[in-house]
């Protein structure tokens, strides 16, 4: 059994930040990394072989990653996405929606509408997509 684990933990993945580094340069590295993986994934033929995805990264490409994660899960797979309410402004005027909270209105709208899956919002801590994919 430890064996397995060890195996687990040796795939996993983190990103830390040198003290020196600049919050915007990590994030826009993080940003690059995160598309550029999960395009590799697909690219590497592992669409339609994942069990489960969770989104929690920068809000203007929620989007996107919803289009790439929906590449990567199995028909039966979950998607979830965090802060998919954005403390209720998702739920105001579109017109007055800054940009982070745009993009993730598009993205449940867009989840409500997929025939790719169906979707449920959920109204725990700042707001949770969850969504099983149908087709």
């Amino acid at each position: 059994m430890d064996e397995d684990m060890d195996e687990v933990e040796d795939k996993g993945k983190s990103k830390d930040m040198d003290e020196n580094q600049d919050m915007e340069e990590v994030k826009d590295e993080n940003e690059d990394e995160d598309q550029d993986e999960a395009q590799a994934l697909i690219n590497g033929g592992e669409a339609g072989t994942f069990d489960y995805a969770f989104i929690d990264a920068d809000k203007t490409n929620y989007l996107n990653y919803y289009e790439l994660t929906l590449q990567l899960l199995r028909v039966g797979g979950i998607l979830v996405a965090d802060n998919a309410l954005r403390g209720a402004r998702v739920l105001g005027d579109e017109d007055a929606m800054d940009e982070n909270t745009r993009t993730i209105h598009e993205m449940n709208k867009r989840a409500s509408s997929d025939p790719r899956v169906h979707a449920s919002l959920l109204n725990l801590g700042d707001g949770v997509l969850f969504c099983r994919r149908v087709k």
